[in-house]
C-alpha cells in the first residue's frame, strides 16, 4: 500500500511539468467554454424575450387591453368579442378540469384512510402516493391556464371596454 503511494508521489514530482501544462490547458479551455456558454446564454435570453414580444404582439385582446380599442374597426371589435367569448368558454372548460384534478386530492386521501382502516395497506400507500402526483398536475394545469389564456383574468374588463367603444361609435354615428 505504501509502495503505491510512494510511486504516486515520485511520478507526481517527476511529471510536475506535465501536470502544470495540463492544468493550464484545462483552465483555459474552461474559460473558453464559460465565455462560449455566456454568449449562448445571452443569445438564448434574447431569443426568449423576442418570442415573448412576438407572442404578446400577436394577441389582439392584450393589445386592446393595453392600447385601447380606438384603432380597431367595428368588424374587428365584433370579431374580438367573439374571440373573447370563445376563449372564456375554453378557459372555463379547462378550469373545470383543473379543479377536478385538485378535488381528486381529497378523494385520494379519503381512499387511503379507508384502505388503512380495512387493512389494505398496499392500496392505501398507492392512493397516498397519488396525492403529490395530483398536486403537481394541479400546479402544472394552473401554470398552463395562465399561459394559454393570458386575457382570461381580464375578460370582463375587456368585454366592457369593447362594448363601451362600440356604444360610443354607435352614438357618434347617430349624431351625423
Amino acid at each position: 500500500m505504501t509502495r503505491c503511494f510512494a510511486f504516486l508521489r515520485v511520478s507526481i514530482l517527476r511529471d510536475r511539468g506535465f501536470l502544470y501544462i495540463f492544468a493550464t490547458f484545462a483552465f483555459f479551455m474552461m474559460l473558453k467554454n464559460i465565455k462560449f456558454m455566456r454568449i449562448r446564454l445571452n443569445e438564448y435570453l434574447l431569443n426568449r424575450q423576442l418570442l415573448r414580444l412576438e407572442r404578446e404582439a400577436g394577441d389582439d385582446l392584450l393589445q386592446v387591453l393595453e392600447g385601447g380599442p380606438e384603432y380597431y374597426t367595428n368588424q374587428e371589435l365584433h370579431l374580438l368579442l367573439e374571440q373573447l367569448r370563445d376563449q372564456v368558454y375554453q378557459a372555463n372548460r379547462f378550469n373545470k378540469k383543473r379543479l377536478l384534478v385538485g378535488a381528486s386530492i381529497t378523494i385520494w386521501i379519503g381512499a387511503s384512510f379507508l384502505c388503512g382502516a380495512l387493512g389494505w395497506y398496499l392500496a392505501g400507500y398507492l392512493f397516498l402516493s397519488l396525492v403529490p402526483l395530483s398536486a403537481l398536475a394541479y400546479l402544472a394545469a394552473t401554470v398552463a391556464l395562465h399561459r394559454r389564456f393570458r386575457t382570461y383574468r381580464h375578460a370582463r374588463l375587456l368585454e366592457a371596454i369593447i362594448f363601451q367603444e362600440l356604444e360610443r361609435r354607435r352614438k357618434d354615428a347617430s349624431i351625423y
